[in-house]
């Protein structure tokens, strides 16, 4: 029989840190951003907004496509894409922008539910063309007609 080694990566170990909110409900996160995310879900728990359940790290690359997996997204009520149990408190977009907390609410496709520190604004910009000057044929005076005018006159 041949040994081998089983390696676990705990994401606890990796970015060792937690943000919890008054009724429980937790998750982890990169060490970097969790101060903004802990003040973040303070201000929902003092204006009353009850947080049931939150998701952070999950396993995947960071890039593009998500920030949960570097530890720098949370989802907090959040059952399926754009969808929470609960609307948030007004100005809650307001206080997460302040934190330099971006809300998926926010974006194209809209990912209510969905924040995340920097990143990708959830929008591909199209390329605008620039338009073609547009070539108009020049007129000529002519002193057999008085009355004749140019096109952009």
């Amino acid at each position: 029989m041949k040994p081998f080694i089983i390696l676990l990566l705990s994401t606890t170990c990796v970015f060792g840190a937690e943000v919890k909110s008054k009724s429980g409900a937790k998750t982890q996160v990169a060490s970097s951003a969790a101060a903004k995310f802990q003040e973040f879900i303070d201000w929902l728990d003092e204006h009353g907004y009850p947080i049931k359940f939150m998701g952070g790290i999950r396993r995947g690359r960071c890039g593009l496509a998500s920030l949960h997996p570097c530890g720098k997204a949370i989802d907090i009520n959040q059952v399926a894409r754009g969808r929470v149990i609960r609307a948030y408190p007004p100005g809650t977009a307001a206080k997460a922008a302040s934190l330099g907390i971006v809300s998926g609410g926010s974006w194209c496709h809209s990912d209510l539910g969905h924040w995340q520190i920097g990143g990708w604004s959830g929008c591909r910009v199209a390329k605008v063309r620039t338009p073609r000057p547009t070539r108009y044929a020049t007129a000529v005076r002519s002193p057999l007609f008085d009355n004749q005018t140019s096109p952009r006159e």
